[in-house]
């Protein structure tokens, strides 16, 4: 903030600022919204924490892939739009997630598991919109 200050007027450095931040957050926000919180990922309750399925089998079916065809998406997030893949294979650099999304897609039918992969941006935000109107029903609010 420093050289920016010293170079540009205290309020354009702040309009940038501000503007940054919240194309940042949103891409963030988006990304991990579009990736766990959709219709088809299984989330499970708190107490049903005992009986969770083994690890990998809870990667696939609790996070998403959206957008796997986009070089723009892939770039501007870091690859975050392969997230099954990123959960499973963490140490693995995102530009390699695309060439394992086969082999793990391949192998999750095989295994009668569900793959879930939106097309599309918009596909994944029409998914997730589906499921905040599913939270906000009285079949899903807490009894008291």
């Amino acid at each position: 903030m420093v050289l920016p200050l010293r170079l540009h007027a205290p309020s354009h450095v702040l309009i940038v600022f501000v503007t940054v931040s919240a194309v940042a957050s949103l891409a963030l926000t988006l990304t991990f919204q579009l990736s766990h919180c959709l219709e088809e990922a299984s989330t499970l309750a708190p107490e049903r924490r005992c009986d969770t399925p083994e690890w990998h089998v809870h990667q696939v079916q609790a996070t998403s892939n959206f957008a796997p065809r986009n070089p723009l998406v892939r770039w501007y997030i870091g690859g975050m739009n392969h997230q099954i893949e990123h959960h499973l294979f963490p140490r693995v650099p995102h530009t390699l997630h695309p060439l394992l999304a086969d082999v793990v897609r391949r192998t999750a039918i095989d295994c009668g598991m569900p793959y879930t992969s939106h097309p599309s941006t918009w596909r994944a935000i029409r998914s997730h919109a589906r499921w905040l109107k599913q939270m906000g029903t009285a079949a899903n609010q807490p009894t008291r």
